[in-house]
């Protein structure tokens, strides 16, 4: 389910009332696991349906499991809407049973790999292949900081796996990369950084995937 789609459904509001197919309801909780936006739209539909308001609020992301924050300030504040939501609370956390037949989904944790230094040997990083990753480093100082950084990480082969922007003042704390599951596998790495036209040393790491 896209974007759009689920907007156009107003799929938060029957995912709250629980009247979506299995299928539908699936499909929605692939999208919003990962979409901050319908993940406020689920709180708000669950706090229309209870009729009690919920005033904005300053939410501490997870360190390192940045993607499961909103998820989990939906499911703190759905807990004090109502327990009638209880479905919905705990496929927050653990996704629907799969139907009899089909292995069973479950929230996977992201997992770190921790870069030291650079343009030096890294200890192998064990990981899983089937969950998310975060690569995380950060960016040595400069003499004149550039406005803005380009980070990007790469294989063995040169090819691009993914990459962000950073500014200037994002540059003064940890940065990480996240990676969904299977985007890694078994092999050397290197993560490129560029500031303006100046590429500044990066960092080479090796991942074993399990």
């Amino acid at each position: 389910m896209t974007h759009d789609e689920a907007k156009k459904s107003m799929a938060a509001e029957a995912y709250i009332l629980d009247d979506l197919e299995p299928a539908e309801r699936n499909a929605f909780e692939e999208h919003f696991f990962d979409c901050t936006d319908c993940t406020a739209d689920v709180l708000d539909a669950a706090a229309v349906a209870d009729g009690v308001g919920t005033e904005p609020t300053n939410v501490v992301p997870f360190r390192y499991y940045p993607q499961w924050a909103a998820a989990a300030a939906a499911a703190a504040v759905v807990i004090g809407l109502s327990s009638r939501y209880a479905p919905q609370i705990a496929s927050l956390w653990h996704r629907t049973p799969a139907p009899i037949g089909q292995p069973a989904r479950v929230t996977a944790r992201e997992q770190v790999i921790e870069l030291e230094a650079t343009r030096a040997a890294q200890r192998k990083s064990v990981i899983r292949g089937d969950q998310p990753t975060a690569i995380d480093f950060t960016i040595p100082p400069q003499d004149v900081p550039p406005a803005t950084y380009i980070c990007e990480l790469r294989d063995a082969a040169g090819i691009f796996v993914k990459g962000r922007k950073v500014s200037q003042r994002e540059a003064d704390e940890m940065v990480s990369i996240s990676l969904p599951p299977h985007a890694l596998h078994t092999g050397e790495y290197n993560v490129v950084i560029r500031g303006g036209d100046r590429e500044i040393p990066g960092y080479h790491f090796t991942v074993v995937v399990q």
